[in-house]
């Protein structure tokens, strides 16, 4: 295949993947970035295909949401020494206006608190209950 078919294969295959829900979440990314591998495409130069593809087309990439929201948590724990209601309640609402119509509110935040536990960001704790330790049985994640 020559430069040119590569990457019309590429895009379409980036459009099969968001064609329903304009969403392409890591399995998919990984199914399309071992695809461009397979033809020839570097991993990195595939990356930035992937993401200058979705940004044309208006498609959602998960790793680009997450990379965002976590950048939001960080930025508490440098702040504020930990993840607060308040910081998480902020990263929850970009998180929800990323993902605009694909996850629901409740999606979201379990996607934060995962992305909590997953980068072991320090949470901290209320005088007299555990903020987070609530949340996340409200959300079914304790």
């Amino acid at each position: 295949m020559n430069r040119e078919d590569v990457s019309s294969e590429f895009r379409e295959q980036v459009k099969l993947r968001a064609y329903d829900d304009k969403f392409i979440d890591r399995r998919e990314e990984r199914d399309i970035l071992q695809i461009a591998i397979g033809m020839g495409m570097t991993l990195e130069s595939a990356r930035m295909s992937l993401a200058a593809i979705c940004e044309s087309s208006g498609y959602i990439l998960e790793s680009a949401v997450t990379e965002s929201l976590c950048q939001v948590l960080k930025r508490a724990v440098e702040r504020d020494g930990g993840v607060n209601p308040k910081s998480f309640a902020e990263a929850a609402e970009l998180g929800r206006g990323l993902l605009q119509t694909v996850k629901g509110p409740i999606a979201v935040k379990r996607m934060v608190c995962t992305l909590i536990d997953d980068n072991g960001f320090p949470v901290s704790k209320g005088l007299f209950s555990n903020w987070y330790r609530s949340t996340k049985r409200e959300l079914g994640l304790a």
